[in-house]
């Protein structure tokens, strides 16, 4: 089985303590980071190194964030790249030329870890072509040959979250059990692919992990299909 692919994350802000703590929280996650220390290295990077989402801070010279933003959508090349803004600027008028210029997000400086897992799960979700249900059934993993049983917390056609307080490491290559699908119990193989609060220190998180699956039968994709579009037509809210 192929190691999937860590997201990148592409950190933009000219205080470099700010983003070294968002480095250091993207590490934990599980995510690489590069930096640009300003909108004229993003300019020069983005034609070589693309990355899922992009950190911008707003507040910089001799190009802000928000005419950075703008310029990232003009872009047809880099114009589908999520962009979360960081900024120490809470302003209806800030966020509102935000959003109107396209940001996948806004996140009001000092960032908590909280936060950055919220909006980031949301904006790299959001590029993938499954919907997720909110799910709470219990489901077998097998990883290192040795079967865990543990809690869902949502589910696609594409992967399944998962709580766990000590998550498995990105990259490690799992089998996810599901016996509660209609029609039988089934096997997906599958890779972690996020960590949920890595540092273990925020409540508001429950530590788990996201695992893509990357191999299973035409029935069990079928059925798996079938059962998230019931979930849906009773109106479980999607996630």
């Amino acid at each position: 089985m192929t190691t999937p692919k860590k997201p990148k994350i592409l950190i933009v802000d000219d205080n470099k303590i700010s983003a070294a703590c968002l480095g250091i929280y993207l590490k934990k996650m599980g995510f690489i980071s590069i930096y640009a220390e300003n909108g004229l290295n993003v300019l020069k990077l983005l034609p070589f190194e693309q990355p899922d989402a992009i950190l911008l801070d707003i507040g910089m010279e001799p190009i802000d964030g928000i005419t950075l933003l703008k310029h990232i959508r003009k872009e047809a090349k880099f114009s589908s790249i999520p962009v979360i803004m960081v900024t120490g600027d809470e302003s209806a008028e800030t966020i509102d030329k935000c959003r109107k210029n396209g940001c996948a997000g806004y996140l009001n400086k000092p960032v908590t870890i909280a936060e950055l897992h919220k909006v980031l799960e949301g904006c790299l979700f959001a590029r993938r072509k499954h919907h997720r249900v909110s799910v709470n059934k219990e489901v077998t993993v097998i990883y290192n040959e040795k079967p865990y049983t543990l809690m869902t917390d949502s589910l696609s056609e594409g992967g399944v979250s998962l709580k766990k307080k000590e998550p498995f490491p990105v990259g490690a290559e799992v089998q996810v059990i599901l016996p509660f699908l209609d029609k039988g119990t089934f096997c997906f193989q599958g890779a972690v692919v996020y960590i949920k609060n890595p540092l273990k220190n925020d409540s508001d998180v429950l530590s788990g992990m996201g695992i893509e699956f990357k191999g299973y039968s035409d029935d069990a994709a079928k059925i798996l299909k079938v059962y998230i579009e019931k979930i849906i037509s009773e109106g479980t809210q999607r996630v």
